[in-house]
């Protein structure tokens, strides 16, 4: 018996040695490994490896492998305090073998790079390129991409690469990489490129991150130019080539201002905070005390209710709160719909001798998921079926963004008085956005509760190369007057003021290769303002006219029944040749619907056309897609205070139309054009007494005005109801006895207002 325990004890010592090292017969190990995903290979310095489940492949000398787990395995030690390669001893009973553990600096070491580029310059680049639908392409493009100093540049880097474990690892936010940085002088056609080093980097960059792929301008970079190139270290050569490297350059000015990825960075843009709507969560977002003069933005934003302060929605309390007269005007949900107030999202104040920039460099702001409202001021309802009261259509008064005049009052900014005349003459300028809004044109009552994009009052506004879409109202822009008289002791200079404003201190607002389309109510509504400029603008799709310019009361000065004083809207329009300003509407949109009379004044028109022009071979009237009788209405110059069905004084006012900017400017400065031919446009010059102004005259209701080529729609006219006579005469023309080749028609409507159509040859 103990020789037979003795034998069955070699037997299993044998066989144990079978699987440890050596085989009964003489088979031995020859090599191991880990196996593949049970153990990392790479980790990030300071680490812990974690050897719990590895499984080590065992290969013997006859070619068979055997998978040995964890337990029966020993592992040593390795220094990860340093980076490096480090070889890890592994011990299988007798037999010891080794892995080679990459020790990293951080994760943006982990992965070898197959896939490298920048989601910032790929959607600037397609932004600011041509598009098939020229409706989305901006009228000026590839402009210089802008930065802003006061936080970093960030490239927001798409990368992909393979992980230790040779798997692909997708949307890899570290990726460790080498930043060059090259300031460009000379010229734009022999531009020279110096790499910036040593103290000339720090300088003008605060820090870069090679891991994040992000830049920080010093306020010293401000209005300078440079090449960045950001390039992968640690990628896979065969994934990459001449055409497409491991790395990518941008070409980027440097600005004063604070570059906006996200909704929640936007509301940096709001210093006025009213009712302390926005400190509660600029506080959650790490965003307080953050007054940058511009904001950049390095991408699109889609803005939702969540990202706006929940004051501007209806609790089920407030709800609570409405009468039932109110509530029963809509059958919409009041809970969560937006409150139509005076008040705005995001609300900037800019003072006497500052500035604000809103720079798109190309991306979107939409807002097309905001809700909408549905009740307004006038608690008017939404209704989206006939026959369940009597409000269908609301009037929406909210904007995306105000921008005003503001002033210091011990030391706190607050809004200019507008009303009584008062303004800045600050500066703003919005360029290079695209604005998508919740207020399409649409028969959809619902429309009627979005928002409005932009009001501006009280400070010298610019929007260029910009497009709007699917707003209530696209740009709204308020007063300018300034009726500061200080200094002044010349009676009729004092009487002058009082009814155009100081002319040093009036507001301007001007609109320079701006886009605008399908917009409910209208795509520019000017409320007072004194001096509009729009030049190579696009205008097309609204519920009513592409414009409307309001004259509106002033609470220090006005006339009610004449019209004289309060604050009309004095147009230029330039290069309307190559501009396209287009609503073709038949007078049963929503729009005419909402706005007693306006329905009837339309009608109308199309009679005056059919009684008139018609007869001449002329004619503003057509039918499109088989229906009868659209017109093209540009401009409705309305008394802001006076419904359509209202029959009171004349509204004053003006539009001025020019062929070219050369032509403007040679009228400004010497009031004709630049081929020296007499222009017939608003006269300043004429005197606010007896009968000389349209406003004091009813007869001048009875005459339609129409415009030569080139020539002005005027509103403060002599008593004859013309601006702009062919001939130059002076004296009354007895009404349609010639036509001129004019492409725009004016005409007075009875009830004060004017209207600008397209009139063509049939």
């Amino acid at each position: 018996m103990r020789k037979l325990t003795k034998f069955a004890s070699a037997v299993v010592v044998c066989l144990f040695s079978a699987i440890l090292l050596v085989a009964c017969g003489g088979t031995k190990i020859e090599s191991a490994y880990i196996k593949t995903g049970t153990m990392a290979t790479t980790i990030i310095k300071g680490e812990t490896l974690d050897t719990s489940k590895a499984i080590a492949v065992v290969t013997y000398s006859d070619d068979k492998t055997k998978e040995v787990p964890n337990s029966e395995l020993t592992f040593g030690t390795i220094d990860t305090s340093t980076t490096g390669t480090k070889n890890l001893e592994v011990t299988y009973g007798d037999f010891k073998f080794y892995v080679q553990i990459k020790v990293v600096a951080s994760e943006a070491d982990v992965n070898t790079i197959t896939s490298f580029s920048s989601d910032l310059l790929t959607d600037f680049a397609a932004n600011s390129s041509a598009k098939e639908n020229k409706q989305e392409e901006f009228f000026q493009l590839n402009k210089t991409h802008l930065v802003g100093d006061d936080n970093a540049l960030d490239f927001r880097i798409n990368a992909k690469g393979i992980n230790a474990d040779g798997e692909l690892v997708e949307g890899l936010t570290k990726v460790r990489t080498t930043i060059k940085i090259e300031e460009i002088s000379g010229s734009t056609s022999n531009p020279v490129y110096t790499e910036l080093t040593g103290s000339n980097l720090s300088a003008k960059v605060d820090y870069t991150d090679t891991e994040m792929s992000t830049i920080d301008f010093s306020n010293n970079a401000i209005n300078k130019q440079f090449r960045i190139t950001v390039s992968a270290v640690n990628y896979d050569p065969t994934m990459f080539d001449e055409q497409n490297p491991a790395s990518f350059t941008a070409v980027v000015k440097v600005v004063d201002g604070y570059n906006v990825y996200n909704a929640q960075q936007l509301s940096v843009m709001d210093n006025g905070n009213r009712d302390n709507s926005w400190t509660s969560l600029k506080e959650q977002w790490g965003l307080t005390g953050i007054n940058p003069n511009a904001v950049v933005l390095q991408s699109s934003i889609k803005i939702t209710d969540n990202d706006i302060p929940a004051r501007h929605f209806y609790t089920q309390e407030e709800v609570n709160g409405l009468s039932a007269d109110i509530k029963n005007k809509t059958n919409q949900p009041i809970v969560g719909s937006m409150k139509d107030e005076h008040t705005e999202i995001y609300y900037r104040l800019v003072a006497n001798g500052e500035s604000f920039n809103f720079y798109g460099n190309y991306f979107d702001i939409d807002v097309a998921e905001v809700s909408r409202s549905v009740i307004d001021i006038d608690n008017n309802g939404v209704r989206v079926a006939e026959g369940e009261g009597d409000a269908s259509y609301i009037t929406t008064h909210i904007p995306l963004m105000r921008i005003y005049g503001g002033k210091y009052e011990n030391t706190k900014l607050t809004q200019v008085n507008l009303e009584s005349g008062e303004n800045t003459n600050g500066e703003v300028n919005l360029v290079d956005t695209y604005f998508i809004g919740n207020g399409e044109r649409s028969a959809n009552p619902l429309a009627s509760g979005g928002m409005i994009l932009l009001k501006t009052a009280g400070v010298n506004f610019e929007a260029n190369n910009t497009i709007h879409k699917n707003f209530f109202i696209g740009y709204f822009a308020e007063y300018g007057y300034n009726l500061d008289t200080t200094g002044v002791t010349d009676p009729e200079q004092i009487k002058n003021i009082k009814n155009d404003g100081n002319p040093d201190k009036n507001n301007e607002y001007r609109f320079i290769d701006c886009k605008g389309y399908n917009a409910y109510n209208t795509l520019y509504y000017l409320w007072g303002a004194s001096n509009v400029y729009m030049e190579n603008n696009e205008m097309i799709g609204a519920g009513g006219p592409a414009i409307i310019a309001d004259h509106v009361t002033s609470v220090n000065d006005f006339k009610k029944q004449t019209g004289e004083g309060g604050f009309p809207t004095n147009l230029n329009i330039v290069n309307l040749k190559n501009s396209k300003i287009e609503s073709w509407v038949n007078g049963y949109e929503p729009w005419f619907a909402t706005y007693d009379g306006a329905s009837q004044q339309f009608a109308s028109l199309t009679t005056v056309n059919t009684l008139i022009y018609d007869k001449m071979g002329y004619g503003f009237v057509k039918s499109i897609d088989g229906v009868d009788g659209f017109m093209n209405l540009i401009i409705v110059h309305k008394w802001g205070i006076k419904k359509f069905n209202e029959d009171k004084a004349m509204t004053r006012g003006t539009t001025n139309i020019f062929d070219s900017v050369k032509d403007y400017n040679a009228y400004m400065e010497t009031g004709k054009l630049a081929n020296g031919s007499t222009y017939y446009g608003y006269n300043k010059s004429m005197s606010y007494a007896g009968d000389s102004y349209a406003y004091e005259s009813n007869a001048v209701k009875a005459f339609l005005q129409y415009a030569q080529g080139g020539a002005p729609v005027g509103f403060e006219a002599s008593t004859s109801g013309h601006i702009a006579i062919p001939t130059g005469e002076t004296a009354a023309m007895p009404l349609g006895n010639k036509i001129t080749d004019g492409k725009q028609l004016n005409i007075y409507m009875a009830n004060g207002f004017g209207a600008v159509v397209d009139l063509f040859k049939k």
